[in-house]
């Protein structure tokens, strides 16, 4: 009769140190997961940024281009140029899609 409680105190004492290990690596998981959750949140609102700065660009491409095909908005550029602000002048925009895009770039770089 003893031996058969030894024998399933030393089974429940097995069971016991597979359940601690298989607690430790879910524990280990959870905070790997946790981790990589944090990183992807992360990463989501610098793309977030990186979208409202494309879009920003566009919208000052888009008005640069409109300015363009327009001549009298041209006219009125020449007449007055303090009507236009420096983001919509060519020379500015080509410095800060530059700026831009070297941002973006140095942002992908894994490091």
């Amino acid at each position: 009769h003893s031996n058969m409680l030894e024998q399933r105190v030393v089974a429940l004492e097995n069971e016991l140190t597979d359940m601690q290990t298989k607690h430790k690596m879910a524990m280990e998981a959870t905070q790997k997961l946790s981790g990589e959750k944090n990183a992807l949140i992360n990463t989501i609102k610098k793309l977030n940024r990186d979208v409202a700065k494309l879009e920003s660009f566009k919208r000052n491409l888009m008005q640069t281009l409109r300015d363009d095909d327009d001549p009298s908005a041209a006219m009125q550029h020449m007449q007055n140029p303090k009507l236009f602000s420096e983001s919509s002048m060519p020379g500015s925009l080509d410095a800060s899609s530059d700026r831009l895009i070297s941002s973006v770039l140095a942002g992908a770089n894994p490091s």
